[in-house]
Protein backbone atom coordinates (compact mmCIF):
# COMPACT_ATOMS: atom_id res chain seq x y z
CA UNK A 1 0.00 0.00 0.00
CA UNK A 2 1.31 3.44 -0.92
CA UNK A 3 1.97 5.85 1.91
CA UNK A 4 -0.46 8.75 1.88
CA UNK A 5 1.45 11.99 2.30
CA UNK A 6 0.03 14.84 4.29
CA UNK A 7 1.16 18.46 4.35
CA UNK A 8 3.69 17.73 7.12
CA UNK A 9 5.29 14.95 5.06
CA UNK A 10 5.49 17.33 2.09
CA UNK A 11 7.12 19.98 4.28
CA UNK A 12 9.72 17.47 5.49
CA UNK A 13 10.49 16.40 1.92
CA UNK A 14 10.82 20.00 0.76
CA UNK A 15 13.08 21.04 3.64
CA UNK A 16 15.33 17.96 3.32
CA UNK A 17 15.77 18.53 -0.42
CA UNK A 18 17.03 22.03 0.32
CA UNK A 19 19.20 21.00 3.29
CA UNK A 20 19.76 17.27 3.80
CA UNK A 21 22.16 18.01 6.67
CA UNK A 22 19.59 19.79 8.82
CA UNK A 23 19.37 18.30 12.30
CA UNK A 24 16.19 16.55 13.33
CA UNK A 25 15.82 19.13 16.10
CA UNK A 26 15.93 22.06 13.67
CA UNK A 27 13.64 20.28 11.22
CA UNK A 28 11.16 19.58 14.03
CA UNK A 29 11.16 23.25 14.99
CA UNK A 30 10.47 24.30 11.40
CA UNK A 31 7.47 22.00 11.06
CA UNK A 32 6.22 22.57 14.63
CA UNK A 33 6.48 18.94 15.75
CA UNK A 34 8.43 17.14 18.45
CA UNK A 35 11.83 15.73 17.58
CA UNK A 36 10.72 12.08 18.09
CA UNK A 37 7.62 12.56 15.90
CA UNK A 38 9.74 14.20 13.20
CA UNK A 39 12.32 11.39 13.35
CA UNK A 40 9.51 8.83 13.04
CA UNK A 41 8.11 10.61 9.97
CA UNK A 42 11.57 10.69 8.37
CA UNK A 43 12.06 6.97 9.11
CA UNK A 44 8.68 6.16 7.57
CA UNK A 45 9.46 8.22 4.44
CA UNK A 46 12.78 6.38 4.10
CA UNK A 47 11.23 2.93 4.63
CA UNK A 48 8.54 3.65 2.04
CA UNK A 49 11.26 4.61 -0.46
CA UNK A 50 10.08 8.18 -0.83
CA UNK A 51 13.38 9.42 0.57
CA UNK A 52 15.99 7.33 -1.25
CA UNK A 53 19.04 8.77 0.49
CA UNK A 54 21.04 11.89 1.25
CA UNK A 55 23.90 13.19 -0.87
CA UNK A 56 26.30 16.06 -1.33
CA UNK A 57 25.85 18.28 -4.36
CA UNK A 58 29.26 19.15 -5.77
CA UNK A 59 30.31 21.91 -8.14
CA UNK A 60 31.61 20.26 -11.32
CA UNK A 61 33.73 23.33 -12.13
CA UNK A 62 35.53 23.00 -8.79
CA UNK A 63 36.41 19.43 -9.83
CA UNK A 64 37.83 20.59 -13.16
CA UNK A 65 34.82 19.37 -15.14
CA UNK A 66 34.36 22.44 -17.32
CA UNK A 67 32.14 20.97 -20.05
CA UNK A 68 28.66 19.72 -19.32
CA UNK A 69 26.70 18.08 -22.11
CA UNK A 70 23.80 15.88 -23.01
CA UNK A 71 24.27 13.09 -25.51
CA UNK A 72 21.12 11.95 -27.25
CA UNK A 73 21.50 8.32 -28.26
CA UNK A 74 19.74 7.41 -31.50
CA UNK A 75 19.34 3.65 -31.19
CA UNK A 76 21.24 0.96 -29.37
CA UNK A 77 21.76 -2.13 -31.51
CA UNK A 78 20.50 -5.17 -29.64
CA UNK A 79 23.88 -6.85 -30.16
CA UNK A 80 25.71 -3.84 -28.60
CA UNK A 81 23.29 -3.21 -25.73
CA UNK A 82 25.34 -4.97 -23.03
CA UNK A 83 28.54 -3.27 -24.22
CA UNK A 84 26.78 0.13 -24.24
CA UNK A 85 25.56 -0.30 -20.65
CA UNK A 86 28.99 -1.53 -19.57
CA UNK A 87 30.56 1.59 -21.11
CA UNK A 88 28.04 3.89 -19.39
CA UNK A 89 28.56 2.23 -15.98
CA UNK A 90 32.34 2.27 -16.27
CA UNK A 91 32.70 5.98 -17.11
CA UNK A 92 32.21 8.26 -14.11
CA UNK A 93 31.89 11.31 -16.35
CA UNK A 94 28.47 9.96 -17.35
CA UNK A 95 26.38 11.04 -14.38
CA UNK A 96 23.02 9.86 -15.65
CA UNK A 97 21.53 7.62 -18.34
CA UNK A 98 17.79 7.88 -18.99
CA UNK A 99 16.06 5.52 -21.36
CA UNK A 100 13.45 7.20 -23.56
CA UNK A 101 10.23 5.43 -24.45
CA UNK A 102 8.72 7.99 -26.82
CA UNK A 103 10.01 9.45 -30.04
CA UNK A 104 12.79 8.10 -32.21
CA UNK A 105 15.65 8.36 -29.67
CA UNK A 106 16.62 5.68 -27.20
CA UNK A 107 18.60 7.26 -24.37
CA UNK A 108 19.81 10.53 -22.91
CA UNK A 109 23.21 10.74 -21.22
CA UNK A 110 24.18 13.60 -18.90
CA UNK A 111 27.94 14.05 -19.02
CA UNK A 112 30.49 16.17 -17.13
CA UNK A 113 33.89 16.39 -18.91
CA UNK A 114 37.20 18.19 -18.45
CA UNK A 115 36.80 19.98 -21.80
CA UNK A 116 35.36 19.65 -25.30
CA UNK A 117 38.13 17.26 -26.38
CA UNK A 118 37.21 14.94 -23.51
CA UNK A 119 33.58 15.06 -24.70
CA UNK A 120 34.67 14.27 -28.26
CA UNK A 121 36.59 11.24 -26.96
CA UNK A 122 33.50 9.90 -25.22
CA UNK A 123 31.41 10.51 -28.30
CA UNK A 124 34.05 8.79 -30.45
CA UNK A 125 34.04 5.77 -28.11
CA UNK A 126 30.26 5.58 -28.26
CA UNK A 127 30.28 5.91 -32.06
CA UNK A 128 31.51 2.29 -32.14
CA UNK A 129 28.27 1.26 -30.43
CA UNK A 130 25.62 3.76 -31.51
CA UNK A 131 24.96 7.12 -33.14
CA UNK A 132 24.67 10.14 -30.85
CA UNK A 133 24.20 13.89 -30.97
CA UNK A 134 25.77 16.14 -28.33
CA UNK A 135 24.34 19.29 -26.79
CA UNK A 136 26.77 21.34 -24.72
CA UNK A 137 25.22 23.18 -21.77
CA UNK A 138 25.89 26.93 -21.85
CA UNK A 139 24.47 27.72 -18.41
CA UNK A 140 22.20 26.32 -15.72
CA UNK A 141 19.73 28.99 -14.59
CA UNK A 142 18.05 26.46 -12.26
CA UNK A 143 20.32 24.08 -10.39
CA UNK A 144 19.04 21.07 -8.47
CA UNK A 145 15.57 22.44 -7.88
CA UNK A 146 13.64 20.40 -5.31
CA UNK A 147 11.08 17.97 -6.65
CA UNK A 148 7.70 19.23 -5.58
CA UNK A 149 5.32 16.38 -4.81
CA UNK A 150 1.96 16.56 -6.50
CA UNK A 151 -1.26 16.76 -4.57
CA UNK A 152 -1.76 12.99 -4.32
CA UNK A 153 -5.47 13.15 -3.61
CA UNK A 154 -6.02 15.26 -6.70
CA UNK A 155 -3.51 13.34 -8.84
CA UNK A 156 -5.16 9.98 -8.19
CA UNK A 157 -8.75 11.19 -8.24
CA UNK A 158 -10.15 9.04 -11.05
CA UNK A 159 -13.16 11.32 -11.57
CA UNK A 160 -10.93 14.40 -11.94
CA UNK A 161 -8.78 12.55 -14.47
CA UNK A 162 -11.84 11.47 -16.42
CA UNK A 163 -13.24 15.04 -16.35
CA UNK A 164 -9.93 16.37 -17.68
CA UNK A 165 -9.93 13.78 -20.47
CA UNK A 166 -13.56 14.56 -21.33
CA UNK A 167 -12.83 18.30 -21.51
CA UNK A 168 -9.75 17.85 -23.70
CA UNK A 169 -10.23 18.87 -27.29
CA UNK A 170 -7.63 18.43 -29.97
CA UNK A 171 -6.49 21.57 -31.82
CA UNK A 172 -7.87 21.79 -35.33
Amino acid sequence: MKLRLDSTDLQIINILQKDARITTTKLAAQIAMSRPATAERMRRLEEEGIIKGYQAIVDPLALGLNTQAYLVIEAINIYNRAEFYEYVHSHPEISRCDLIITGDKEALLHIFCRNNNHLLQIQSDLKKLTKSTSYIVASMPIKNAPITPVDYEQAFDEQAIQNTLNNYTKPK
